[in-house]
């Protein structure tokens, strides 16, 4: 019997993360579909990537696209409801914390469809993060808790989990990191830091955004900035009129493919971000990362010292992150924290042994 495995996506770097288990699909011939809900619509940031990042298709796309957070989840509830049954799938993978991986668990957990959560156990440790509350209800909804590291894996102990559904098999964006890292082409200078940001406490506020775009530019007079712009920074920085200002001092790009911004990231001094997913492709290619955010969900590169947050709340936060920068600090690095690169492969065994 052919296993008939069904990857529900929605954002960038679950492109990305279903990217690795499509690759290991094939390698142990499993049946492996693709739902793109279109929570994130945007043609460089989705379509690219299919070609980019070497799946075949997307079986199926619901283009739901931008809306409100609960109208966005009931409306991916209600396509996946009528669209799921008729693919029956073994198992259900659902990634990370955003609302397509939310939405998918609940229509699972009603059609009893078993649900297998890639990256279970993050925790950040504040309930009014939206993504805090995706997670948690996730990890609680699912059968098969894949956690990608030790800490996140000693989280759901505390939390009493069942020991016997959490597999630690590693990360699965540390498997396309070193999969696609070959392919990176080295550029003549590297004198720059790379910047995004796109999270909505810090671009939907505006005296928050404007503190933090005041920053910016004076951390600009001291070395390049590189920006690949989201196109809900990009919307708030022209409404608050301050797109003008940045890009006469900052060097503004379209969001990149993923390998282009493997390569920003791979060839920059360090990284300052509020991305969850950019600190660890930090992590992996060895970049110090600086975090603009109160909190991170992956808590072990702050505690190693590779990576660290800093409050864009803070009355301090410039001189905070020059002082951070000029830190001349030598920091860990721990090429098994996420595992050996193979961890899409693991998870597919773990499943396989399920049936």
């Amino acid at each position: 019997m052919k296993i008939k495995l069904l990857s529900i996506i929605g954002t960038r770097p679950q492109f990305i993360k279903s990217a690795a288990i499509a690759r290991a699909s094939d390698k142990l011939k499993i049946n492996h579909i693709i739902i793109d809900t279109g929570q994130h619509y945007c043609k460089n940031m989705s379509f690219s990537f299919i070609k980019e990042l070497g799946l075949n298709k997307i079986d199926h796309c619901l283009n739901v696209g931008k809306r409100s957070s609960i109208s966005q989840l009931s409306e991916i509830i209600k396509k996946l409801e009528s669209l799921i049954p008729k693919i029956n799938p073994d198992y259900v993978l659902v990634y990370g914390d955003t609302n397509s991986t939310l939405a998918a668990s609940i229509v699972c957990s009603r059609l009893k469809i078993r649900i297998a959560h890639v990256e279970a156990g993050l925790r950040s440790r504040n309930n009014e993060m939206q993504e805090e509350v995706n997670r948690i209800l996730t990890d609680n909804l699912s059968s098969i808790l894949f956690s990608a590291t030790k800490e996140a894996t000693q989280n759901l102990i505390f939390e009493r989990f069942d020991k016997k559904k959490i597999y630690e098999v590693g990360d699965v964006m540390f498997d396309s990191v070193k999969f696609y890292k070959r392919k990176l082409k080295k550029i003549q200078t590297s004198d720059y830091v790379l910047l995004t940001l796109h999270r909505a406490e810090n671009v939907d506020e505006r005296r928050r955004l404007e503190l933090l775009i005041e920053s910016f530019l004076k951390l600009s007079q001291k070395i390049k900035i590189i920006l690949p712009i989201h196109p809900r920074t990009k919307k708030n920085l022209i409404k608050y009129n301050l797109f003008s200002k940045l890009k006469n001092k900052i060097k503004i790009l379209n969001p990149q493919p993923y390998l282009e911004l493997l390569r920003l990231i791979n060839d920059s001094k360090y990284v300052i971000t509020d991305s969850g997913g950019i600190q660890k492709e930090a992590y992996f290619l060895k970049k110090r990362c600086f975090i603009t955010r109160n909190e991170t969900e992956w808590n072990e590169l702050v505690k190693i010292g590779f990576n660290k947050v800093i409050s864009p709340t803070s009355k301090n936060f410039y001189n905070s992150l020059l002082y951070e920068i000029n830190k001349n600090v030598k920091v860990y690095h721990d090429t098994k924290l996420f595992g050996d690169g193979k961890s899409a492969e693991k998870i597919l065994k773990v499943i396989k042994s399920k049936l």
